[in-house]
C-alpha cells in the first residue's frame, strides 16, 4: 500500500462585492465541507439545519434538520 500526500486548498471566498453570497441560514453558521469535486458545499448552523449547496450556482438544494 503505497499513500501519497494530497494537498488541498482550504480557503473558500465568496463574491461578496457583486452580491454573489451564499444566504439561507437563520444563524451563525458552524461548519463547512466541500465536496472532493469541489462543486457542493454543506453547511451547518446554530438554526437547526443543514444545507446542500450548489457552489457555482450559490443556490440551496436541499435542507435537511439537525438536533445536536
Amino acid at each position: 500500500l503505497f499513500l501519497q500526500p494530497v494537498q488541498r486548498d482550504r480557503t473558500f471566498q465568496t463574491e461578496r462585492e457583486n452580491g454573489k453570497i451564499f444566504k439561507g441560514h437563520r444563524n451563525q453558521v458552524t461548519c463547512l465541507s466541500v465536496s472532493t469535486d469541489g462543486s457542493l458545499l454543506l453547511s451547518g448552523s446554530h438554526d437547526e439545519t443543514v444545507r446542500l449547496w450548489d457552489i457555482q450556482s450559490k443556490q440551496c438544494l436541499k435542507t435537511m434538520n439537525h438536533k445536536g
